[in-house]
């Protein structure tokens, strides 16, 4: 980890920039370099202990930023541009001009964007990346097993916990990239769909070894169990600003016991369950 350098950080607003901030800025000099037209945004990145500096890489002047940085890490970009021509303007251009202003850097960190590609014109090759996604879900993210921790509330807390630390973790847009592309790619969207069946398999599995041991009765719905724990920890962390996820995450075990509980009390308070 860098420690004691003078570094320049581009999209601290957002959640990869917002991350980057949090690991960086407690042994670093960290500048960040934002519009900062969302009410609060300033304000969470000096409580994060980086120096603000208000400006826009791609368009506006540079005059109020530095040039003897250390480290650029360039996160910002224009992820959904209106044109060809506005978004080599802003993911592009607007890199170069970083580049140049800051051309004494020991190193420039560019973060880049999907919106970079294109559809490629050949539908065969997604079918090999299809592939590779299913095998890195299920390695790093999504892991298919029992899941069996001896009583419905250890299931439970263990799948909140499997979606909690994807969706806080170093690669928590990826879920929101893969569902975009189920919308215009057949292979994403056979595989994904192949692969929410799995999981709403291991759903019911936790609900059929909960009636096993008599801790629901039979008929309970395992899918409507499932949605009530992981849609409120889903819920919670994109209805936060990216900036007070790590303080969540410090306290995620707490966050995740109180949400199992509270919906076990009230599933009980209905009859549904007996634990």
């Amino acid at each position: 980890m860098l420690q004691g350098n003078k570094i320049l950080l581009t999209g601290l607003t957002g959640r990869i920039g917002g991350a980057a901030a949090v690991a960086l800025a407690p042994s670093n000099e960290v500048w960040g370099l934002a519009r900062y037209t969302k009410e609060g945004t300033r304000e969470a990145a000096e409580k994060l202990g980086v120096i603000p500096v208000v400006g826009d890489f791609a368009r506006g002047s540079l005059d109020a930023v530095p040039r003897d940085f250390d480290y650029i890490v360039h996160i910002a970009a224009n992820v959904s541009p209106r044109s060809a021509e506005e978004g080599m303007l802003d993911n592009s251009d607007g890199a170069a001009r970083l580049m140049s202003h800051c051309h004494t850097a020991k190193a420039f960190l560019h973060v880049s964007a999907s919106s970079v590609y294109a559809q490629n014109a050949d539908p065969d090759v997604y079918k090999r990346q299809g592939e590779l996604l299913g095998e890195t879900l299920t390695a790093r993210w999504f892991p298919l097993d029992s899941g069996d921790m001896g009583s419905l509330k250890g299931d439970l807390v263990k799948s909140a916990t499997i979606w909690f630390d994807l969706l806080t973790g170093p690669h928590a847009g990826v879920l929101l990239h893969l569902q975009a592309d189920t919308w215009t790619n057949e292979e994403a969207r056979r595989y994904t769909g192949k692969y929410g069946a799995q999981l709403l398999e291991q759903g019911r599995a936790v609900t059929r070894r909960a009636a096993k041991r008599g801790e629901i009765p039979a008929g309970v719905d395992g899918k409507m169990l499932q949605d009530l724990v992981v849609g409120a920890v889903i819920n919670r962390i994109y209805s936060m600003r990216a900036a007070d996820v790590p303080a969540l995450r410090r306290r995620r075990d707490r966050f995740i016991q109180d949400v199992v509980g509270i919906v076990l009390t009230g599933m009980q308070g209905l009859s549904l369950i007996h634990i």
